[in-house]
């Protein structure tokens, strides 16, 4: 969207006045502590993010999950608390509410159900879901037994005893599953007893960065990634996180062990808009589920590293990548292909209208500068162009709704999306905030700064 029909477009909006977040706290997001993908059910533990309250005070503040007190804990971030959904609750629509000194939230919306497993990535660790999980640096081996830990299992208590047991899928065969019990460890820095479910598995035979799933009652979890002998790994070209993707979103593949992609220490770039389909002989095929191969086009190829984007007919579910190198070489994957999977660029640019003379900034912190001035960000992301309307995208900054003017595809670069919000006055001098965003209930997260 060019510039100036932006502008047009923002010139009849509201200001959010400060007084809205200037008393109580507001909760921003409720998400299960293991994956913002996960559900909540009955003893389940669950990340609480909130604006406008200094610091949690675990003494004179806390959380109500449908009008009972639930244990909760500060996680020394300033905007993030954790807390424990009580196991006794019945299944069904469910409110969190936050109550400090300075006033309560308004009730934030969740659903409880029997089962709604989320799980950590896989580790070694037989204690400590964050400790010795997998990367290109420690790669998993066929035939070695890993440890999941999950959570929304329903009362961890009772999960052991659950008829159907536990199944655990690795790129989609099914592993061998060795224990399935509580997690006998304080965990998380705080003692909530023993609310993680732990289930060691069987690594199967095969190659490659393959998808582990949970399923658990009539509950499946979210999906991690796992490196399994020589494999690569996928991550968002954005973020360089791994996680689920879309269609027409740029990711990067980088090379854990096995061929180079290229030899030598080259780096080639291809020009956008047309990008080629091979580039130094590289070329990646995406097989989505329903069988279609399609190549992929390619932005850049380095010894170790391709970025290339997801073919735009590519069907949602998980699909199979493949790379082939420029000596004929194969390199194998797994990537979970959603119709929306936001991912933002940390970069940022301002446009501002200031005595009707517009200019052009970037970087952080934001000025608001005068009460009279128009200040707009535009943010650059991928994997949101497919969005199913600008209705559905919601952005909070540092628990202010803020209005989004455009969510689309930016039109210069194939997979670049553009962000573009109207950043009202009562921003100025809030400091270190989050922008919260939420595309068809994706998330996708950014740090800002206000002076």
């Amino acid at each position: 969207m060019a510039t100036h029909t932006l502008l047009k477009r923002c010139a009849s909006l509201l200001v959010i006045p400060a007084a809205l977040f200037a008393n109580a706290p507001v909760i921003t997001d409720v998400v299960n502590i293991a994956s913002p993908e996960g559900g909540f059910s009955p003893g389940a533990l669950a990340t609480l993010r909130y604006s406008g309250l200094t610091h949690f005070d675990s003494d004179s503040d806390r959380v109500e999950v449908g009008g009972r007190s639930a244990p909760a804990h500060d996680n020394e971030t300033g905007d993030e608390l954790t807390f424990e959904v009580p196991e006794d609750l019945p299944v069904g629509p469910s409110t969190v509410v936050l109550f400090t000194a300075a006033g309560s939230s308004q009730p934030f919306p969740i659903k409880l159900q029997k089962y709604a497993p989320a799980i950590f990535p896989p580790t070694r660790s037989l204690n400590d879901p964050y400790d010795q999980t997998f990367n290109c640096k420690s790669l998993a081996i066929p035939g070695e037994t890993l440890t999941l830990f999950a959570v929304g299992v329903g009362p961890v208590s009772l999960a052991a005893n659950a008829n159907p047991p536990p199944v655990v899928m690795v790129g989609g065969l099914p592993a061998v599953v060795t224990e399935a019990a509580p997690a006998d460890f304080p965990g998380f820095g705080f003692n909530f007893g023993k609310d993680v479910f732990r289930i060691r598995f069987v690594v199967p035979q095969g190659e490659g960065q393959r998808l582990v799933t949970l399923f658990f009652g009539d509950g499946v979890s979210n999906d991690v990634a796992l490196p399994i002998g020589k494999a690569m790994l996928s991550v968002s070209s954005a973020t360089f996180s791994p996680g689920p993707s879309a269609p027409d979103s740029i990711e990067t593949a980088y090379q854990c062990s096995g061929p180079a992609f290229i030899p030598g220490l080259d780096v080639l770039v291809a020009t956008p808009p047309d990008l080629p389909l091979s580039l130094g002989g590289v070329s990646v095929i995406v097989q989505d589920y329903l069988g279609v191969s399609r190549r992929a086009p390619i932005y850049a190829v380095t010894r170790y590293q391709v970025n290339y984007v997801v073919p735009a007919e590519t069907s949602p579910f998980v699909a199979a990548i493949s790379i082939v190198t420029s000596d004929g070489q194969v390199v194998e994957g797994d990537l979970h292909i959603r119709s929306v999977a936001p991912a933002l660029f940390p970069a940022v640019q301002v446009v501002r209208l200031h005595a009707g003379v517009q200019t052009f900034e970037s970087g952080l912190p934001i000025s608001m500068g005068p009460a009279s001035d128009e200040v707009y960000r535009v943010m650059y992301g991928s994997g949101f162009r497919h969005r199913s309307s600008l209705e559905n995208v919601r952005a909070l900054i540092g628990g202010v709704e803020v209005p989004v003017q455009y969510a689309g595809a930016q039109g210069g670069a194939p997979g670049l999306d553009q962000l573009n919000l109207h950043l009202p006055a009562s921003l100025a001098g809030r400091g270190d905030v989050k922008l919260d965003l939420t595309i068809d209930g994706q998330h996708a997260q950014a740090s800002l700064s206000f002076k």
